[in-house]
C-alpha cells in the first residue's frame, strides 16, 4: 500500500544524543556555565538547532545568535564521534530500496550537518529528497516541506507515511493529511496527539501494509 516514506532523522534513523550533548556542553563551557546530562539535552531536541540552543541557555541572558554560532562550530567538529544507526535501520532501508519504495528525509536539523552525517554513514543513498531545516522555508510541524515532497514524488497521500519520534512528526503528518508512525525507541516526546502506528523497532515498518 505504501509507496513513499518520509523519515525524521535524529531519534528515528540515528541516535545523535551523545554528539549533540557534547556540542551543547562545549558551548556552555565557552560561557563558563554548568554542563548538562545527555538526557537533558536530548529532551530539548526536535524543533531545530536554534531552539536547542535557546532551551539550553534559558534564563542565562546569553546572546542566542552568538551562542548558536559557537554550538554549530562545536557540532561540526564532533558530528559522528558517537552517532550510530538504530538496529534494523540499514537493513529495512535496503529492503525499501529493493522494493522500489521511495524514501525521503525531513528533519528540523540544519541541512549541512544532515548531509554530512548521512554521507559519512553511507545513508544518503537511500533518500531523495533530503530536506533539512534550511532546505525550505518550512519547519515541522508546518506541512510546507512535506507537501513539496508529495509534489515531487507525485504519489497519492494515502500511499505515504511520515515516520518519526516526536510530536512534530505526528503533527506535520496530520497537517499534510498523511498517516504517521511514532517510534518509541527515540528521544522525542509523543505529547497528547495520536499517531496512526506506534512501533518499538525499526524493522516493524516492514509489517505495515
Amino acid at each position: 500500500m505504501y509507496k513513499g516514506i518520509i523519515f525524521d532523522l535524529d531519534g528515528t534513523i540515528i541516535d545523535t544524543r551523545e554528539d549533540l550533548a557534547l556540542a551543547i556542553n562545549l558551548m556552555l563551557q565557552d560561557y563558563n556555565l554548568p554542563t548538562m546530562t545527555t538526557e537533558k539535552v536530548a529532551g530539548y531536541v526536535g524543533n531545530g538547532a536554534r531552539k536547542l540552543v535557546e532551551r539550553s541557555l534559558a534564563g542565562t541572558g546569553t546572546n542566542i545568535d552568538e551562542a548558536l554560532k559557537k554550538y554549530n562550530k562545536h557540532y561540526s567538529e564532533h558530528l559522528t564521534d558517537n552517532t550510530y544507526c538504530y538496529n534494523g535501520a540499514v537493513e529495512t532501508l535496503k529492503k525499501f530500496n529493493t522494493d522500489g519504495i521511495k524514501c525521503a528525509i525531513l528533519t528540523n536539523k540544519p541541512e549541512k550537518p544532515t548531509l554530512e552525517i548521512l554521507n559519512r554513514m553511507n545513508l544518503a543513498r537511500f533518500f531523495d529528497p533530503i530536506y533539512g531545516a534550511d532546505s525550505t522555508p518550512f519547519l515541522k510541524p508546518d506541512p510546507g516541506a512535506l507537501n513539496l515532497i508529495v509534489k515531487k514524488w507525485n504519489i497519492p497521500k494515502e500511499n505515504l507515511l511520515m515516520v518519526g519520534d516526536n510530536y512534530t512528526d505526528i503533527h506535520v503528518a496530520k497537517n499534510a493529511g498523511i498517516k504517521s508512525v511514532f517510534f518509541t525507541f527515540g528521544y522525542g516526546v509523543r505529547d497528547k496527539i495520536e499517531p496512526d502506528y506506534v512501533l518499538d523497532s525499526f524493522s516493524q515498518l516492514l509489517n505495515i501494509k
